[in-house]
């Protein structure tokens, strides 16, 4: 799960996005879902772009390889390690 931290997160202190992930985490790994949480900062863009359908565009030139923004390549990493 990548649980935002900043300004324009749902939680904008490090501390309130910490306690949700722990809740995100708690209540899923009690479903019986394995999860862990990764909190990454909402103050700039994860990848190089904002919106719907350039997201969905860099998403598919990620997955085929044909373009692997920096930033974006180090959270799926760090998040697969998590897995």
């Amino acid at each position: 799960m990548d649980v935002k931290v900043g300004s324009g997160a749902f939680m904008p202190t490090y501390e309130l996005s910490a306690a949700l992930a722990e809740a995100i985490v708690g209540v899923a790994n009690g479903a019986g879902v394995r999860t862990t949480a990764l909190l990454t900062d909402m103050n700039q863009v994860l990848a190089s772009s904002a919106g719907n359908a350039v997201e969905v565009r860099e998403a598919v030139q990620f997955l085929t390889g044909e373009y692997r923004n920096p930033r974006l390549f180090d959270v799926t990493m760090a998040l697969c390690v998590k897995c």
